[in-house]
């Protein structure tokens, strides 16, 4: 068996002067079958294998490896090569199954660590009542623009023609506040991708990309599956759990595709709005706890 230790502490085997990463960040084992094994020692800014976020898990020898702002880790190479000292030492080290709690794992801080992997918890809770401001607005218009708009109509359909005027008035009420929520519901989308944004994790999207090609006719309909359902898968790996319904985004982007369908969409936006809503906040909220381990 060999272990080698990687961090930003002169103790590990293999020393990272990058403040992005932990003093013990994490090791990787080689079991006498020849099998590898990485576990990461509850670091700060987290270990990557092929793009996701990971704790423990056996390795594949074409596997990627990727901590800090650092480039991938030529791993491999860690059990090869070695001169005669250096493998007589790392065949006698055995693995680390409890780091010593004494140890600080805290990197040095730096303002893209910062901006990237930390929120305080002031900042915390701006963020998390500006999402529950901006999703209560947004149920308020949206509910309220399509009331006044089956009232106009109701009124276009039935009324008198002395009520038309009343009937145009609340046409444009209404469609100035589905307009708002719509405006809302792009900002919590934006806001979303913006929380998984992060130097070590790989997304299928920029939050600018994910709001401004829906705009685009035609390619809208395929890229609403990028914006939407791949938010929901990739906020999932990001957390590394399931935090996101992907089926509620799924089930909402057919059913806006199928005309005879469109009915269920009136409901389901609403629904799909309040996931972002509530997966926004467990990132948010997410980050912070991995901020303070």
């Amino acid at each position: 068996m060999k272990v080698v230790t990687i961090g930003r502490s002169p103790q590990n085997d293999i020393v990272y002067n990058d403040s992005s990463v932990s003093k013990y960040h994490l090791q990787i084992i080689k079991h006498d079958d020849g099998s590898f094994e990485l576990i990461d020692f509850n670091s700060t800014n987290g270990t990557f294998v092929n793009g996701q976020r990971v704790k423990q898990v056996k390795l594949n020898t074409n596997d990627v490896i990727k901590i800090g702002t650092s480039k991938p880790l030529k791993w491999k190479n860690y059990f090869k090569n070695e001169t005669a000292e250096n493998q007589e030492i790392i065949n006698k080290k055995e693995p680390i199954t409890s780091p010593d709690k004494n140890i600080d794992f805290t990197p040095i801080p730096n303002k893209k660590t910062e901006n990237l992997n930390s929120i305080s918890k002031e900042k915390l809770n701006q963020k998390l009542k500006e999402n529950k401001n901006l999703n209560t607005v947004f149920l308020i218009s949206y509910f309220a623009g399509f009331f006044i708009y089956l009232v106009s109509l109701f009124v276009t359909m039935f009324g008198e023609k002395n009520l038309s005027a009343i009937s145009v008035v609340a046409s444009i009420i209404s469609s100035l506040l589905l307009l708002t929520s719509l405006v809302l519901h792009l900002i919590m989308l934006y806001r979303a991708w913006d929380n998984i944004k992060d130097a070590n994790f790989t997304i299928s999207s920029t939050p600018q990309k994910a709001v401004g090609f829906l705009f685009i006719p035609f390619f809208n309909l395929y890229w609403m599956f990028i914006a939407y359902y791949n938010l929901f898968k990739e906020t999932n790996r990001f957390t590394n759990s399931k935090i996101a319904n992907e089926s509620v985004a799924l089930f909402t982007l057919i059913s806006l595709l199928i005309p005879i369908w469109n009915f269920i969409s009136i409901i389901m936006l609403p629904i799909l709005n309040n996931e972002i809503y509530k997966i926004s906040n467990n990132v948010l909220k997410f980050k912070n706890k991995q901020s303070k381990n």
